[in-house]
């Protein structure tokens, strides 16, 4: 027994019982408010989310999400909780969470049917073409610029090296110009495409 326990004459050891003890998934995330919902030259609020079961490792840094929970304050110890004194700590206790656009790799509809419109648009030709002018189609030229976000949209493939050094497929794209030539409008509309984005 440790000295504590013989200054205080009490015996006995603390076995750890695994059978009756039940492990669960546990995950805190933080999340932030949109940009688009907070008023101009205000600062986003944030709080923690506590996901468990099957709710963790859903979400990942970037996605768009709507939490369900519950608003409830963090159990303290008693130690800390009377030198808070009545200042809580809040947390969300998620029942749920929906994501609000899905990632490249997430099976969210028929891959026949995707296969078949991508083989569709194959067959009309100009592929790369047609996909640049549909990035804010309602802005006139600035084809290179629509080319250049389309391919960091799409990204690359990462390379892994013979001496084992890996090169990321992730694109840089640095827009520079004028005011009023509409890069916001163009980068708000790469926002709107791609799955995880700021």
């Amino acid at each position: 027994p440790s000295q504590r326990c013989r200054d205080n004459k009490q015996a006995g050891k603390l076995r750890h019982n695994i059978r009756t003890c039940k492990f669960v998934k546990y995950q805190e995330i933080r999340v932030q408010e949109m940009s688009s919902h907070v008023p101009v030259g205000g600062v986003p609020r944030s709080i923690n989310v506590v996901l468990s079961g099957d709710l963790t490792r859903t979400v990942l840094p970037g996605d768009a999400v709507t939490v369900t929970g519950v608003y409830t304050p963090y159990q303290l110890p008693w130690f800390l909780a009377r030198a808070n004194g009545t200042m809580q700590e809040m947390f969300i206790d998620a029942h749920n969470v929906t994501k609000h656009k899905n990632g490249y790799n997430e099976q969210d509809q028929d891959a026949q049917t995707t296969l078949r419109k991508v083989g569709e648009a194959w067959e009309k030709g100009n592929l790369y073409e047609n996909c640049a002018k549909s990035i804010a189609p309602e802005i006139f030229g600035h084809l290179d610029v629509k080319k250049a976000l389309l391919l960091v949209l799409i990204g690359a493939f990462k390379k892994t090296m013979q001496d084992g050094m890996k090169i990321r497929g992730d694109i840089h794209c640095l827009m520079m110009g004028d005011p009023g030539v509409a890069k916001s409008q163009l980068l708000k509309q790469v926002v709107n495409i791609a799955p995880r984005s700021v």
